[in-house]
């Protein structure tokens, strides 16, 4: 089975194959990027006209509903080279493919793994009440704990980050003195 694409030339609507699609659209484009820009359109639109008409004759022949690889093939040969339509007026953009070695593909791997394994839910590494008493009284020293010194007229200052709420006093301190 094979994907189609719906497309219409010349006021005409054809079922093509989405590998002569691509082909169809690639070779019109660079027909197009040709022409010179005061009459372009009225010849794409001509193009475009006999394209369908070799278009129906095929589907007739074959008594196809669908235009293929093929027949778009046969198309482009009656038609005629892209570059007989004049130079390529396409800006030229160099590309070192020597450089390009796949690095944003990696790199959108690499964050997807980092995104899969951040949205995993945490999991506990002991059982409740078997951990290491040891490293449980450091985290508590430095966790935030609402009970703990908060009278209600202070803001509660997390213990780690209280020195540097000294060193901001003793900077002011030197300001004033100088």
């Amino acid at each position: 089975m094979k994907e189609t694409r719906t497309i219409n030339l010349n006021g005409l609507v054809y079922h093509i194959d989405y590998d002569a699609h691509h082909i169809l659209h690639d070779y019109l484009q660079d027909i197009e990027l040709r022409l010179p820009q005061d009459d372009r359109q009225e010849v794409m639109n001509d193009i475009e006209a006999r394209i369908a008409e070799l278009f129906q004759k095929a589907l007739f022949a074959k008594n196809a509903q669908v235009v293929n690889l093929e027949m778009v093939n046969s198309v482009k040969s009656q038609i005629g080279d892209p570059s007989e339509f004049g130079p390529n007026r396409r800006p030229k953009v160099k590309v070192d493919k020597s450089q390009n070695t796949g690095c944003s593909r990696i790199l959108r791997i690499v964050l997807n793994v980092i995104l899969l394994v951040l949205a995993l839910p945490m999991k506990r590494v002991h059982a409740p009440g078997k951990c290491n008493h040891e490293m449980t009284g450091k985290l508590k020293k430095h966790s935030v704990d609402a009970d703990e010194n908060n009278d209600g007229d202070e803001m509660h200052i997390v213990p780690r980050w209280a020195g540097l709420k000294d060193f901001q006093i003793e900077k002011d301190n030197e300001k004033i003195k100088t």
